[in-house]
C-alpha cells in the first residue's frame, strides 16, 4: 500500500454511481497525480482512447469538438508521430517503428497494441485487464452490428490473452433488442461502468486504484456528453484541485 495513494485517495471527492455529476474535470484530476509519474502514464494512455475517437470527428470535418482533447495536443494531431509520448519501453520501441506505416483506418487496433505492452512493461494488471475487456466489447459490438446489418461476422482485433466474447453474452442478447443509437450508447457505457465497479482495485490504494478512479471519472463524464451532447460545465465543479 502506498501512503501517498492512501492520502490521495482520500482526498479525492467520491464518485456516485453512472449518471451521476462528476465532482471533478479529468484535468483536475491529472494535477491531483502529477508527482506519480506511473499512474499518470497509465491513466493517460487509458484516456487516449477517447481523444483518439474525437480526433478522428475532427478529422472528419467536426471542429466543434477540437477544444475538448484530454491529453492529445489540439494542435499538433494529426501526424501520428503524437503517439510516442505516451508510452515507454517496448511499446515505444514499437510505436517508434510502426507509426509512419500506419492505416488511420487501423489506428485504433494498433492503439491497443500499444497499451497492451505498456501494461507489460508497468506490470499493470488493471490496465492489461482493461485492454482485454475493451477489445472484447469491441469484438462483441462488431459481431452484433454485423449481425444486425446482415453481414459476415467480422472481428474488430485479436490479441493474445482477450477474453472470451462469452463473458459478454448478456450484452450481446440486449444490445440485439436496442435499435436507438442513444440507447445503444447508453447500453454500452453501463457495460463498462459495471467492469470497472468489478475491477477498481477498491481498498488496495495502488497505483492501478489511483487509475481505475480516472478512469471512472471519465465514464461519468463521457456519460453526461452522450445524454446532454456536450461536456459538464466549467462552473460545476465544487472541489477544486490545489
Amino acid at each position: 500500500m502506498s501512503s501517498s495513494n492512501y492520502n490521495l485517495l482520500a482526498y479525492l471527492p467520491g464518485l456516485g454511481d453512472l449518471g451521476s455529476l462528476p465532482q471533478i474535470h479529468s484535468h483536475e484530476f491529472m494535477q491531483a497525480i502529477v508527482d506519480n509519474e506511473r499512474a499518470l502514464r497509465l491513466f493517460k494512455v487509458i484516456a487516449l482512447q477517447d481523444d483518439l475517437r474525437r480526433r478522428s470527428e475532427v478529422l472528419n470535418g467536426n471542429d466543434g469538438i477540437k477544444g475538448d482533447f484530454l491529453v492529445l495536443d489540439p494542435e499538433n494531431f494529426e501526424s501520428l508521430s503524437f503517439l510516442n509520448s505516451f508510452f515507454t519501453g517496448a511499446a515505444r520501441t514499437k510505436c517508434s517503428l510502426a507509426v509512419n506505416s500506419i492505416e488511420e483506418s487501423k489506428l485504433l487496433y494498433f492503439y491497443f497494441e500499444l497499451a497492451n505492452l505498456q501494461a507489460d512493461v508497468d506490470k499493470s494488471e488493471f490496465l492489461k485487464d482493461w485492454v482485454k475487456f475493451e477489445v472484447t466489447l469491441r469484438n462483441v459490438l462488431a459481431k452484433a452490428r454485423s449481425k444486425r446489418l446482415g453481414l459476415k461476422n467480422v472481428s474488430f482485433a485479436k490479441i493474445d490473452g482477450v477474453e472470451s466474447e462469452n463473458s459478454l453474452a448478456g450484452f450481446f442478447a440486449d444490445f440485439e433488442t436496442v435499435y436507438d443509437p442513444l440507447q445503444c450508447d447508453q447500453l454500452v457505457e453501463r457495460t463498462r461502468w459495471s467492469w470497472l465497479m468489478s475491477n477498481d482495485s477498491w481498498f488496495q490504494y495502488s497505483d492501478d486504484e489511483v487509475v481505475a478512479y480516472g478512469v471512472k471519472l471519465l465514464t461519468l463524464h463521457r456519460w453526461y456528453r452522450i445524454i446532454h451532447g456536450n461536456p459538464v460545465a466549467s462552473n460545476t465543479f465544487v472541489v477544486p484541485i490545489q
